[in-house]
């Protein structure tokens, strides 16, 4: 997967516009991944320090390879700590 984070602009009445990408943090599955979760781990702090007081969005993406027809990538439980 690959968590992408965005600076935003908002149009007023909340709607938010990404803007341009700030960081991207990318980790790779191998191909004998199971159904199972893992979880995985980023800190993210020091390359977004410069963003501080601004809106930001994350998006995570998947991606795959032409070995295989499918691929699939479940966020559960993302946890944000500002410092």
């Amino acid at each position: 997967f690959t968590a992408t984070i965005y600076t935003t602009t908002d149009d007023g009445s909340g709607n938010l516009t990404l803007g341009n990408s700030v960081v991207q943090a990318q980790s790779s599955c191998s191909s004998d991944a199971s159904n199972d979760y893992a979880q995985k781990t980023v800190d993210l702090s020091q390359l977004v320090s410069e963003q501080a007081g601004q809106t930001l969005a994350i998006v995570f993406t998947t991606t795959t390879n032409s070995s295989s027809s499918t691929s699939q990538t479940f966020v559960d439980d993302v946890s944000i700590q500002a410092q």
